[in-house]
């Protein structure tokens, strides 16, 4: 998260503790208070936990509001984070409080380089790396995660090797690299970054969960227990995605029980889970309960309309139970969301081979957009641009899109709806 939330039992907390530093030693004690949470911020970026780094410094700025260096803090542990609105305020922020400097001069520009604004910067940010810059890493780190943003996914492996070549236990770079290798379907490579950062930083949260996922998805069962177990005694250790993670993991194992309770604990909590739905589901069906599974299917599809294994795992509870008429519709569903994939799958391929051609970039920008990936799907068509900022039909699909979501300007600035396309991609 960005900026701490400012709910009442904390404003309360706060102000009663402030009261008791006033009272104890003054203003002394504030700033006692401050230094205790830099130092803790400084420590979370160290192990690269960037949201826990700004909750510290979220402490730091409620004593000391007007401190640029806080600000300029805060808005590289946000960026870092991919918390952009919070970063972009925070440098705001900086710059009306120490209008020049170099640092914050860098920070804005890798903060746009982050963001996908890369093409204006690059040759800059090149340079400041050849030329051994004191911020070289961040540097490679911010390049790196801008390039992912606008699919140049050689030149973003280019800096993720560059940087490790420097710091082998970047987690950051480990982690990055390491879901580059799996979209890719090198599970093998994948599997050997996550391991090295979880060795690097074993109670990174972060780190074990994308470990624990990767581990199921090759069918790593016993592995993967063992990741999300570690996970379940940290802090956050009943969160829903570790319990999933953790049922997942008792069902490839035949533990059907220990998953079943697990699984019903995360839906009394937040019954409109997906994955908890889609493995109520799954277990319902290999214990022969077609209308338990049926149940649980049909609200995993009213949620997730785009998810085709929800599809899929429906049609199959609805067969089991000698209803084919409407189980074709589901098999339709299923069949036109997993063509889809493959059409997206074979568009990567060719943005792969070919990065400066923008038509495949706007067919999976499409894609995702008919399947209700709208941030992916416009970072597509925006990526599209980067190559080829005249690109008809690409502008056509960013006006009719942002036309649709109720952004009027961005609409007008890419040029009016044309009526085709995008009309088209409802479910």
């Amino acid at each position: 998260m960005g900026e701490a939330q400012t709910h009442p039992a904390r404003f309360v907390l706060w102000a009663l503790l402030t009261s008791a530093l006033l009272a104890a030693g003054g203003w002394e004690g504030l700033h006692y208070y401050s230094d205790y949470h830099l130092r803790q911020a400084e420590q979370a970026m160290e192990r690269y936990d960037f949201e826990a780094a700004e909750q510290h410094l979220a402490a730091c700025l409620r004593v000391h509001p007007r401190s640029a260096r806080l600000h300029f803090e805060m808005a590289r542990a946000a960026r870092r984070a991919e918390h952009y609105e919070q970063a972009s305020e925070h440098l705001q922020r900086c710059r009306q409080l120490q209008a020049k400097g170099a640092e914050i001069a860098l920070e804005s520009i890798l903060f746009q380089a982050q963001c996908g604004r890369i093409a204006e910067v690059e040759k800059l940010l090149q340079r400041e790396v050849d030329q051994e810059n004191p911020d070289a890493d961040l540097i490679l780190e911010a390049m790196a995660k801008g390039y992912v943003q606008i699919y140049r996914l050689d030149a973003a492996m280019y800096c993720l090797n560059r940087l490790l070549s420097r710091q082998p236990d970047n987690l950051a770079a480990l982690l990055l690299r390491a879901s580059m290798w799996k979209a890719a379907g090198n599970f093998p490579q994948a599997e050997e970054d996550c391991r090295r950062a979880v060795e690097a930083q074993p109670q990174h949260r972060a780190a074990r969960l994308q470990y624990g996922e990767l581990l199921l998805l090759t069918k790593q069962a016993d592995k993967a227990r063992t990741q999300f177990e570690y996970l379940r005694q940290l802090p956050g250790g009943e969160a829903a995605e570790v319990l999933v993670g953790l049922a997942r993991s008792h069902r490839q194992l035949g533990e059907v029980e220990a998953a079943r309770r697990l699984l019903d604990a995360v839906l009394e909590r937040q019954p409109h889970d997906g994955m908890a739905l889609l493995e109520r589901g799954k277990i319902a069906l290999e214990t022969e309960a077609p209308a338990d599974a049926e149940k649980w299917l049909r609200q995993a599809v009213a949620d997730y309309p785009y998810d085709g294994q929800a599809h899929f795992l429906l049609a199959q509870a609805l067969l089991k139970q000698n209803k084919e008429e409407e189980a074709r519709i589901y098999e339709a569903a299923h069949k036109r969301i997993e063509a889809d994939w493959k059409a997206l799958e074979e568009a990567f391929h060719r943005v792969v081979k070919n990065p400066r051609d923008p038509g495949p970039r706007l067919q999976a920008g499409l894609i995702c957009l008919r399947n209700g990936r709208a941030d992916e799907g416009e970072r597509w068509l925006l990526s599209a641009l980067e190559q080829a900022p005249d690109h008809a039909a690409t502008r056509a699909a960013l006006a009719e899109h942002y036309q649709r979501i109720g952004k009027t300007d961005l609409a007008e600035l890419y040029g009016q709806p044309v009526g085709k396309g995008l009309s088209q991609l409802q479910p």
